[in-house]
Parts: C-alpha cells; structure tokens; sequence
C-alpha cells in the first residue's frame, strides 16, 4: 500500500533502512583509512573480535 501511495519515498526507505548498513565511530574510521590505502587489521582497528567480525561482514556483504 505505501509503495503504490508515495513510491519514491519507499524507495529511499528500501534504499537507506533496509539495504543500508550503519556503521560505528570507529567502523568508519578503519575505512577512511582502507580507503587511503593502508591495510587494517583487527588488531589494528581499535575493534574487539565480534565488532571486527561484523564489521568485515558488513564490507563482505557489499561487495
């Protein structure tokens, strides 16, 4: 029903809420510096095993 009433705006929903991702302060920042090149490692991200887990799950599932 909302998707035939406002189908744009659905759209964004199914878009930002149900095939998007939030990451943490600290998620983001180990991928400002994958981005800039350097290789991050769970021992070098500041991350505990389960956050880095479901962390590299979030990037897996993107790609």
């Amino acid at each position: 029903m909302v998707k035939d009433w406002v189908p744009f705006a659905y759209r964004a929903f199914e878009d930002y809420r149900m095939g998007g991702a939030t990451l943490s302060a600290g998620a983001l920042d180990c991928v400002r510096r994958m981005l800039k090149g350097e290789e991050v490692t769970q021992e070098t991200s500041g991350m505990s095993k389960e956050e880095w887990r479901e962390f590299m799950g979030v990037l897996d599932g993107a790609a």
